[in-house]
Parts: structure tokens; sequence; C-alpha cells
């Protein structure tokens, strides 16, 4: 392989060439020219934009390259790995065509390779143009406020899809000017002679079977129309007879809108579930007509009537209502419990159930119609009906049967004889295979062979990722092709409509986010990519989303496969509100044919998705599971990431602090089994970080600026409930105002959005004024580490086959939705996304108070404990207990091992500890923790070593959210750094030794820093 180098680029009609970055897109060739600003520093954008006119047109790109001699029958290949849009290819002049299409390549994710011996000039200089042709519908450039929000989502540019739809803006990224159009990927010649090995991958077949399942639950009703309605409309559904109901499911219905995120699942704020016999009287769904009851363990015992709920809140995918329960009184003075009220589950006859709306949510001031996407009506529990989702394996792994699939072609006009081999060195396997090719022939090869015992990949956190080398050569191949693989079986069964991902026999809790784009300018190299994927996986994350398919980078596939990521894989669909269906459609399935080509081969690709949020069009709807099912039978494929098998359902926002809300509305969002493809927090970068893409003028206090990197006040994504919990952690008296303004693009003229903007602008001044910067960004860091933590320990709760937030990673300097932020520094939330996607854990549920424990392993443990301790605001221990599990089983969640005592706190805020992860409580005012930030400094004392940092809290003091970093001698962040664990809290008297991943490629000295949330820098050499 021979890259091609030394590019130049201009615009189509004759402006004058300046040197081009390939790979790169057109504007990233002019910002590293220096002949405009970089877009993604503080108001950069700002001052870009008015080109847009400038990128938004044809570009010419222009390279020499040097052939040696022709030797006998060589042919030379030109390569493109990824262009974007259209383009022409000429050499020496020479156009370079493919097939029946109008141009060279068409779409922005499709590999084009051309042979090119008949216009090359061996043994000299040869010219490459290539004529880059823009979008034909680009699209509007959207601005952002602080009132105003991020502005409308996408646009027309989904017309040309496939192509970098996002490059059009999002409320997650501005407008691109140009659209990100260019040579994005690498071009280089190969050279050789003989047949062609085309797209080799291997499938592996493990032993894999079914051990049990329960899926015994059936649906009452049969067929459901959607219903949707406003406050007090009703709903009554007949099912033709009286009979046992024990559960209603309630799927919320799923809005294809991105103008108001918030209304993709459209569930009432408040609602009530009745049953009736003869359709004439009524009574709760979960009343009880009283009576004997069987009681496990206990025998038949009386129950008087139970009333039941009368009121449900609506919850953001679905619902699940338990019908009758029986409320028992129970002597259990000989298990040391006294005399408990014991509900038991007490299915009650019925034959028409009634559905009513009490209270709409508000979105913007306006109520929100509630609409029921589908009702399922069971005879069973909604635990019974969980538990019909699960199935057991089991795993025979002494034998597995391999089959090397790839095509072979003949580019001659005359007969080959080409021998295929396949060696796998490690597994001891060297197969030959013969072929007769025909002039100008393309066959389709396999090679099936059984190993012993090869060692398993497995998803991160379930086991190792062992990746095999295959190479495939041989008399007469052209080029040798050299693979990696994974041993490894997907299995996808789906119960109830519920899709369940299994790897290797074991199920897999997906848990990760979303990937918007790469990076903005499409600039990330295959060692960021490796960095970024690492993150992840350092994260315990098991799952990233390639969102409408935005990266397309083989180094991201590969970091995935080395980390142990699984990859939900787009095609590229937004929503259809957020674009319109694209206009060439043979286009499109010729791009998504190459895609999976070229992606099949990876052990973490996971499963593939037709659309955003919505169904794609015909012919795509019937051509893309037909494509998939075709080229690659392994995986499973579904049309709507919102929409069953799995669920969407948001919000993007942070859940307003006190109340039943906060961290307690993360876990009552985990309402069904159902894989969840989208929830979002802001997530407030660190200091340094700011600093890097805002300018002093910018930094403080809140400003328009603020609002270009996403923090706006209005729709998609609001920083109002960040301002919300802000005063939970400061205190401080300003006033947050209610967003009453309609529509994602607010009028000017409009009065109630001149008093919005107004009421914001106030706010901001007094926020201000009240905060510095400094106390802004550590009280964001708790937050941010709290509010992540509680997403993603609701899946520990009860079963769940996962929750991808939105998103886990920037593309671009943001205030919004990730983890790591664009310079690849860890914030608080990271770190909290971190603890609550560990494998095997206690977390505390806020709702209950309860102590849960949990284990997304295959692993079994024996004689774990748990170790609970409480202090109080001091750092006072006043209470510590041990909870001893004998067994601890695979794929456990919601094993409640004790409730949390904080009566002996003489303090209301309070730290739990549970082993080594620390709650912050307020017993008496949830989520008050004003009381946190008036702590005095503690006392701290640091020892460090090459790749460690020891801290010590010498003092009598809490040292709460210590946060590490490692700086040069120029004050420069070494990132990223891979900690053992960071933001984390020690007791007066507790220290703590952190292991530091990273790598460093300067010669200057080091330094270990740590601070804490009410304590200044210490730092250790």
């Amino acid at each position: 392989m021979i890259p091609i180098t030394d590019w130049q680029v201009r615009r189509a009609d004759g402006n004058q060439l300046i040197p081009a970055k390939v790979p790169g897109t057109v504007l990233a060739s002019y910002i590293d020219a220096g002949i405009v600003p970089n877009p993604l520093y503080d108001d950069n954008w700002n001052k870009l934009i008015t080109r847009d006119d400038f990128f938004n047109f044809d570009f010419e790109y222009r390279a020499i390259f040097v052939l040696p001699e022709r030797n006998p029958n060589e042919r030379v290949t030109l390569n493109f790995d990824a262009i974007n849009w259209k383009a022409d290819v000429y050499v020496n002049g020479k156009k370079q065509q493919h097939g029946n299409r109008e141009h060279s390549i068409e779409g922005a994710f499709i590999r084009r390779v051309f042979d090119i011996t008949d216009s090359a000039r061996f043994g000299e200089t040869n010219v490459l143009e290539v004529l880059i042709i823009r979008n034909d519908t680009p699209g509007l450039v959207t601005f952002q406020g602080l009132a105003e929000g991020p502005g409308p989502n996408g646009g027309l540019l989904g017309a040309d899809n496939p192509t970098l739809h996002a490059s059009v803006g999002w409320d997650w990224m501005p407008t691109i000017p140009g659209r990100n159009i260019g040579i994005y990927g690498e071009v280089y010649l190969t050279s050789g002679t003989g047949a062609e090995i085309i797209d080799p991958w291997i499938e592996t077949k493990l032993g894999i079977t079914e051990k049990s399942a329960v899926i015994a639950s059936v649906n009452l009703l049969n067929g459901f129309e959607a219903w949707s309605g406003g406050e007090g409309g009703a709903l009554t559904v007949d099912l033709g007879s009286e009979q046992t109901v024990g559960g209603v499911t309630l799927l919320w219905g799923t809005e294809s809108g991105g103008a108001a995120a918030d209304l993709e699942s459209r569930f009432p704020a408040l609602f009530r579930l009745e049953s009736s016999a003869d359709g004439k009287t009524w009574r709760n769904f979960s009343a009880f007509n009283g009576g004997e009851v069987e009681v496990r363990f206990f025998g038949l015992r009386n129950a008087e009537p139970n009333g039941g709920i009368s009121e449900y809140e609506g919850h953001s995918i679905s619902d699940s209502i338990q019908g009758g329960t029986a409320i028992v009184p129970m002597d259990l003075t000989s298990f040391n419990m006294g005399n408990v009220d014991m509900p038991i589950f007490a299915p009650q006859k019925a034959r028409y159930i009634r559905f009513t709306a009490l209270k709409c949510r508000e979105l913007n001031g306006k109520a929100v119609d509630a609409k029921i996407q589908d009702m399922k009506i069971y005879a069973e529990s909604p635990e019974q009906v969980e538990q019909s989702t699960a199935r057991e394996y089991n795993l025979d792994d002494s034998e597995t049967k391999l089959t090397l699939r790839c095509e072979v072609r003949n580019p001659y006009d005359s007969e080959l004889t080409p021998t295929v081999k396949l060696d796998i060195e490690e597994l001891g396997v060297s197969v030959r295979r013969p072929l007769t090719l025909a002039p100008n022939e393309t066959v389709s090869v396999e090679i099936p062979l059984t190993v012993k015992k090869p060692k398993l990949w497995w998803p991160n956190t379930y086991g190792e990722q062992y990746l095999y080398v295959a190479k495939i050569s041989g008399d007469g191949i052209f080029e040798d092709k050299t693979f990696k693989f994974g041993v490894r079986e997907f299995t996808y069964p789906t119960d109830g409509n519920i899709l369940t991902i299994y790897c290797n026999g074991t199920r897999i809790v997906c848990k990760g986010g979303n990937w918007g784009m790469d990076d903005a300018l499409k600039g990330d190299t295959a060692e960021i990519l490796d960095a970024k994927v690492h993150l992840h996986a350092h994260a315990n994350m098991t799952m990233i989303r390639n969102w409408i398919g935005m990266t397309n980078h083989s180094a991201f596939y590969d970091a995935c496969d080395k980390y142990g990521v699984l990859i939900w894989d787009d095609f590229w669909l937004a929503n259809p509100v957020d674009g319109p269906n694209p206009n060439d459609y043979a286009m499109f399935l010729e791009n998504a044919e190459d895609k999976i080509k070229k992606n099949r081969a990876h052990a973490a690709l996971a499963c593939y998705c037709g659309r955003n949020e919505g169904d794609p069009p015909e012919p795509l709807f019937s051509a893309l599971p037909e494509l998939c099912q075709r080229l690659d039978p392994t995986r499973v494929y579904f049309q709507n990431s919102a929409s069953a098998p799995v669920g969407s359902g948001g919000g993007y926002s942070l859940a307003l602090p006190g109340g039943n809300r906060g961290i307690k509305q993360y876990f009552d969002d985990v309402t069904s089994p159902v894989l969840r493809s989208e929830r979002g927090i802001p997530n407030v970068p660190n200091l340094e970080s700011l600093k890097k893409f805002l300018t002093p003028e910018h930094l403080w206090p809140i400003n328009e600026v603020w609002a270009l990197h996403d923090w706006t006040y209005h729709m998609n994504g609001p920083a109002n409930s960040y301002m919300a919990a802000l005063k939970t952690y400061l205190g401080g008296e300003f006033d947050i105002p209610e967003d009453n303004v309609q529509g994602q693009k607010p009028d000017a003229s409009d009065p109630v959005f001149k008093r919005y903007k107004a009421d914001v602008y106030k706010m901001i001044e007094q926020v201000g004024k009240i905060y510095t910067i400094e106390q802004f960004s550590k009280a964001a860091q708790m937050i941010n580490y709290d509010n992540h933590r509680g997403l993603f320990d609701s899946l520990s709760v009860r079963r769940s086959n996962g929750l991808l937030m939105w998103m886990s990673q920037s593309s671009w300097p943001s205030f919004m939705w990730q983890t790591y932020d664009y310079f690849l520094d860890c914030n608080g939330g990271y770190y909290g996304a971190k603890a609550g996607c560990a494998p095997v854990k206690a977390i505390f549920d806020p709702r209950t108070e309860e102590i849960v424990v949990s284990n997304a392993t295959p692993n079994r443990y024996e004689k774990i404990t748990v170790e609970v301790t409480l202090y109080n605001l001091n750092g006072k221990l006043v209470d510590k207990k041990l909870y001893d599990i004998e067994t601890l089983e695979p794929d456990t969640y919601g094993l409640v091992i004790a409730k949390a005592d904080f009566s002996k706190s003489d303090t209301d805020v309070c730290f739990l500890r549970l082993n080594e992860t620390t709650y912050w409580h307020n017993r008496k005012n949830y989520q008050d923790y004003r009381a946190i930030g008036a702590l005095p400094e503690p006392t701290l004392s640091l020892a460090s070593g090459d790749k460690y940092l020891s801290v010590f809290n010498t003092g009598d003091t809490p040292a709460v959210c210590l946060r590490l970093r490692i700086t040069d001698d120029d004050g420069n962040d070494i990132l990223p750094v891979y900690w053992s664990d960071n933001y984390f809290t020690l007791m007066p008297g507790e220290s703590t030794t952190v292991i530091a991943q990273f790598s460093n490629s300067s010669n200057k000295a080091l330094h270990f820093k740590v601070n804490s949330y009410s304590e200044p820098l210490l730092s250790s050499t």
C-alpha cells in the first residue's frame, strides 16, 4: 500500500491552490492553512459562518505521484476509503468510471477501487485530480441562543443521504460550513498480479443450546390501535369476556419529532387505570375485593378489601401496572421483623379496562396530549411478564465451527487458477483452496473448518477480548489480506417484542452511549479513536451506538474489537422531522451494501438499525433487512431505534432535584426490560477545559458564547434544571424563569419570548454575581457525578437490557451530553458513569432507601460481603454493618440486602459508604447539599510514583469529590488519563492509592495534582 500525499485544493471556480489535508475536509484544509479560524473555539463560529456560501461549492483536489516501471501483468489500483459527497476522479486526465453511475464516487460512506493500469504512466509522473461535488441540498444554518435554544435539528441535507448529515447542525453541534465535504478517508495505491480477495470475514459458530425459557405470558388483548387524548381523555378496551387480569403495560407514543425531543414519548403526568366486569361499575385496577389469598410459605391467609391506587405517574417509555394487591397482616416476630403488612399479588376478574389521562405534561408551557402506542394486558403480574423475557443458555466451547467467507475476482480477460490459503497460526490452521476463474469472473468462497477449545471474545466486563489473526494469501493472489477476528456468537431472542442480546450464551446489559459524530470536522486519527473507545471501556461501558452511522473509520471498529465495546450500527437516516427521506435510494443501498461488507468481520458489531426514531421509507424498509440478512445473517436488524423490539423515550435534561424527582426519576424511568437507545443529561466540563475553548472574556458569567457551545435554556437539552441543581449545592437566591415559549425556533417579536429572554438574562446576571466560575465548576462536577451514577445505578434494581446515554462523547467543545469532553478530559460525569456501570456492585436506591446488589457478569461469586458504613457531615463514623451473601449468581439484579438506616446520623447531610462507593444524602430534605459546601478545607498529603498517586486525609473533616490531574512543567494537562478512580471521597484518617494509566510523549517532568470540593489545589511532583 502506497499512500498518496502532498495534496492541494481549491474552489472549482479557479481560486489559488492551497495545501490540502488528506484525510480531511475542505474546511480543515483552510483552517490548517490559516485562511479561516477554527470554528470550534470561543465565538469563531460566528465569524466563520458568514463564509458558508464559499464552502458550499465544488472543490478540486490535486496530487502528483510517481510509478516505477511496470512488471508483466502487473495491475495498479487507486483506492478511496471515503469522500463526501460525490466525486469525479481523473488520472492523467482520464475519468475513472464506476458502473453506470454518473460520478466516480457517490455517497459519503462507500469505498471505491479503480483499476488505473490503463490510465497510469509507469516510470514517470502521474497527475491525480479529484473534483469533490458539493451537496445538492446543504440546508440552512442554525443559530443558537441562551433563550432561543439550539434551533431546529438537522434539515434538508438529509435528502442527500448517505452524507454527513450531522454537519448541518443539531442541538449538540453547530452547522459546519461546507457540510464537511472533502476527501476525509485515506487515498492509496496498491499493485500486484493475480486474483483479488474481496472483504474476507470469518463467521464463528459455538455450541450454544437453550437451557430454559419462561415465555408463557400471553397478551389478553387481541389488537390495539394507537390512542391519544388530552386531560380527561379516556380509553376503554373490551376483552370480550370476563378474564383474570394481572397486569397492564402501557407503551407511550413515540414521536418522530426532533423539534421537541422530550415529546418522543407522550406520557401523561398522571393517569388512572380502572377495571370493570360489566362496564358500569368501576374500581381501581390494583384494588382487591377481600378474602383468602395464597401466601408463599404461609398458606392461605385472609385479607381485608384494598381500594387500590387511584392515580399513577407516567414514565417515559412505558408504565407497567400490577393488578389486585391484597394486604395481609403477618406476624413475623420470629424473623425479627415484628408485625408487618405484606402486599400479595392477587389478580382479579375483569372484562373492561379503562385508562383516563388525569393530567398532561407541559412542555414549554403547553400541555402535551398523552398517546398510547400500545397496550398489553396480561394474566400475570408485571414482574412475571418481565421474567418471561428471560432465557438461559448452555455454552459448549470445546469445539467451534469457523467459516471463512469472501469473494475472489478475476480482473483479467483470461482464465486464472489461483489458490486461496487461509492461515490462523495460533490455532494451527492452514487450509488451501484451489480455484478456476473464468475471465472477469467473481465467485463467492467458503472455507469451513472446526477448531478445538478456542479462546473466546467477550464484551467488556464479561471476559477477555481475545482476537485471532487470519491471513488470506496464496499463489496467484493480487494482494494478501490480514485481519483480526473474535470467536464469539450472538443470540437475539425477542420475547414479548423485546430484544435481548446474548453473547456466548450470556445476557449482556448494554450500558453505554451514542456517538453523534466522531469529530465535528472529521479529524479524528486512529490514535484518538482508540483513546475514545478505551475511555468507554474504562468506564465499564459495553456498547456504543453509531448514531445514524456518522462514524465509519475502520479504527473505530478496530478499537471496539480491542476493548470489547459492542456496536449498535445505524444506517444514515435521522428521524423524519429532522431530515427528509433520501432522494437517491439506489445510491443509499449501494453505500449500505459496502458498509456491511466492510464491517461484518468485526467481533464487536452487534446489531444494525434502519432509522433513528422512525421507520425507513420504502423501498429501504424492505431492502435494508433483506440486505442485512443476505450479507450478514449473524446479526439482528431492526427498523426503528425508538420502537419495539428496542425503545427510546428521552428525556434530554437533568431531572429536576428534590421531591420524587432527581435521582429517583432515573430509577422510575426504568419501566421495562427494553434496551433504551437514548437518555440525556448535560455534563459541564472541568474548568481547565472551559479555558481551552472560551476566552477569559467569555469564561464568566454565562453568556451567548456558552449558548453557541450548547448551553441553552429552551427546547432540547435545556440547562434550566441544571440551574436548579446548582442551588441545591451552592444556595443563592435567583429566579429560574419558566419556559413558556412555543416552537423550536422562537419568533423574536413574540412578547412571551421577549419576556422570557429578559428573564434569562436577569438570571445569568444574578448567578454571575452570586457564584464564581470556580464555584460553578466544582459544584457542576458533584452534579455531574451524582446524576450520571444514578442514571446507570437504576439498571441494577430490576431487569433491564440496557441504556445508551445521549451522548457519551462530544464531537466539539460543548457543555452538553458527554462523559469525557472534546479534549479527552474526564469530568465528574464520566466517573459517575464508571461507578454506575460497574459490573458487580451494591447501590443505593433513593426511592426506597434500600441497598441493592447486582451482578452483570457470567461469574458466580461465593461469600460476598457488603460493608455499609454511615458517616455524619463531619466525617464521624456513626454506623457500620456487614451483610454476607453466600452466593451471588450470574445475571443477578434487584437483590435487596438491607434498608439504609440514617437515624444514627446527628446531621441531616450524611455520607453512605457501600464498600468503596460513597453516596451523599440529606435524610430530611432530599438533595439539599448546601451544607457540604460549608465544610472546612480538608488536610491532605500525597505520595506519588510513576503510575500511581496515594492520597491521605490527615485532617478531621471529609475530603469530598477529590479530583486528580497530571500536568507537565508548563501546567498542561496530560490527557487522556485512565484513573482507577477519581472524584472520590475520603473520610478523616482514610487514604487510598489510585493507579494512573497514561502516555507521556514529552520529556518534561510530571506533577500529580488533587483538589476537593472545598479545598484549593495540592500538587506533588
